[in-house]
């Protein structure tokens, strides 16, 4: 018996083993392998009248019922695809893939209890299958039961820590969970393994454009680029690739080439929409988590500061507002630079959210005051968001009445005070150096005020 869809090579040679012994009358392992052939070139009806020959001959050939239920599935009749993989699990209880093509079935219907039945049981029968740890992971995943699917993908990891999927869809699930460093750990162990599955098999279209979707997920948009790149190059008719290396060319401005790999997706017949137009875009440089991390290293010197706006002849000084401090590494340099020459009203240039996630953050106190310790020597930039409301007075117009007062015609106007608050909201950074250890710098952040400044936010 054969098991699930056959390679076109094997089958081939099921074929040839077939006919060398009977020409004259096919039975139903020749119907099956014939079934076989049309289901993996995407002939399902064919595919569908061979096994079910198969099955009129051997009414017991359970990989038939197998294959033809995933035909039906294919063509999209469900309650036929069920009853197949049914009839199998009658005949052999035991098949755990059997069990886990049922579950995907009742997945597509949306009766996930009964999908997690039998993706339950296909593992119980098959416990070191890491396929069947991903199909229910994926279906948990897919069902926002982001714990649970964390827990299939870490199975999969103590089976094979190699397996590079794992690390990339357990990453998806801890964003969702926000637990970000760890998604992005994650994200580079995907990138080690998918690395070493293109050392074993250069020209493995699914591990570049996988590393690709990992890299675009760290908003490394450069090497995504350059892996969805490598995927065309070897098959030029990938469209998932020709897609996302779309969106990767968008996000970090390369508009004309974005435009071009949308159009050259729809012609190969591509149904996937296009986005919404971003606002929102990147750097093309390469955030190294390594370097960050080192610049945070335990040292004697601190920063300590002031943050305040400067409007209307007032000093709003920043309490509670968020002061983050981040290490300036190479990514941040070439971050800010783009960001000076690019950013504009309805264009916002962001840091990755790995490289936002490497920073100290404090509170400024009632005062607006800021103190941040234990940093070693070093270039630090600081960024504070300042939101704040100012008061204002104004008078309204109410209308005139005229009458005549002495023989006089008198126009009198009226008025009314009133009282109204504007909101504000301040970007305020400042870069600053450390360059001595035991060193404490003193600096103000200040925003507004003209000439004004020289009195600080005193």
């Amino acid at each position: 018996m054969h098991k699930s869809i056959l390679s076109a090579l094997f089958a081939a040679f099921v074929v040839l083993t077939v006919v060398s012994q009977s020409f004259a009358q096919p039975n139903a392992e020749a119907f099956f392998v014939s079934g076989t052939e049309h289901l993996n070139s995407g002939r399902f009806e064919q595919a569908i009248a061979e096994f079910s020959r198969a099955i009129q001959l051997d009414p017991r050939f359970v990989n038939a019922y197998n294959n033809r239920g995933i035909a039906y599935k294919r063509l999209n009749q469900l309650d036929r695809s069920i009853a197949d993989f049914t009839k199998g699990i009658s005949i052999d209880p035991k098949d755990a893939d059997l069990f886990s093509n049922r579950a995907s079935v009742y997945a597509l219907q949306k009766n996930y209890d009964r999908a997690e039945m039998d993706y339950s049981e296909a593992i119980r029968l098959a416990p070191r299958e890491i396929k069947q740890y991903y199909r229910r992971g994926d279906m948990r995943l897919d069902q926002s039961r982001f714990d649970a699917a964390i827990a299939d993908y870490s199975t999969i990891i103590s089976i094979d820590p190699g397996e590079s999927g794992a690390y990339l869809n357990r990453g998806v699930a801890l964003i969702k969970l926000g637990k970000v460093l760890d998604a992005f750990a994650d994200y580079r162990r995907a990138i080690a393994a998918y690395t070493k599955e293109i050392e074993r098999s250069p020209r493995n279209v699914d591990a570049y454009f996988n590393r690709g979707i990992a890299y675009g997920n760290l908003e490394e948009y450069a090497a995504a680029i350059a892996d969805f790149t490598a995927a065309i190059n070897i098959d030029p008719k990938a469209q998932n690739a020709i897609y996302e290396r779309a969106n990767a060319y968008e996000a970090t401005m390369q508009f004309d080439r974005a435009k071009a790999d949308r159009r050259r997706y729809t012609e190969l017949g591509g149904t996937r929409p296009t986005p919404q137009p971003r606002r929102g875009f990147y750097s093309t440089a390469v955030f190294d988590p390594e370097a960050a991390r080192a610049a945070f290293g335990r040292g004697n010197s601190a920063i300590q500061g002031i943050v305040c706006t400067r409007y209307g002849g007032a000093v709003y000084r920043a309490r509670g507002a968020r002061v983050s401090l981040f290490p300036v590494t190479p990514y941040l340099d070439e971050w800010y630079k783009l960001r000076e020459k690019k950013e504009g009203k309805d264009r916002a240039i962001f840091m990755s959210n790995e490289a936002v996630s490497y920073r100290i953050d404090v509170i400024a106190n009632a005062e607006g005051r800021f103190y941040f310790f234990d940093l070693k020597p070093g270039r630090y930039f600081i960024q504070v968001f300042h939101n704040f409301t100012s008061r204002h007075s104004g008078r309204a117009d109410r209308g005139s009445s005229t009458e005549m007062i002495n023989g006089v015609l008198t126009t009198t106007n009226y008025y009314e005070d009133y009282d109204y608050t504007v909101g504000h909201a301040n970007r305020i950074e400042k870069f600053v150096e450390i360059k001595a250890d035991g060193e404490e710098q003193k600096v103000t952040l200040m925003k507004g005020g003209g000439l004004l400044k020289l009195g600080g936010c005193g």
